[in-house]
């Protein structure tokens, strides 16, 4: 299935706090916590407040980088298959 056609959520296994320019996630079933930074934390935030399909979370990205929008594809796919993969985010067809 392609990431376009996905709705992402937080997993209701995560639980989160902001530390200053990062966000840290615990997956409470396995101990396991992530660090999000950079773009990823812009992402995660965005992903969180709602906006939880591809093209909405790449349109907000793009409008706020001044960045080529192949990097800025590539670095959302990467995101999202690593964020599916740890378990931070879930995943139901649109």
């Amino acid at each position: 299935m392609e990431l376009q056609d996905i709705k992402f959520f937080p997993s209701e296994n995560i639980v989160t706090s902001e530390l200053d320019d990062e966000i840290i996630a615990l997956n409470i079933n396995t101990g396991k916590y992530f660090e999000i930074r950079g773009t990823a934390k812009i992402i995660w935030n965005y992903v969180s407040s709602g906006k939880d399909n591809y093209q909405d979370i790449f349109d907000e990205i793009n409008s706020k980088f001044n960045e080529d929008e192949n990097i800025l594809s590539t670095d959302l796919e990467d995101f999202l298959q690593k964020a599916l993969e740890f378990g931070l985010l879930d995943e139901k067809n649109l």
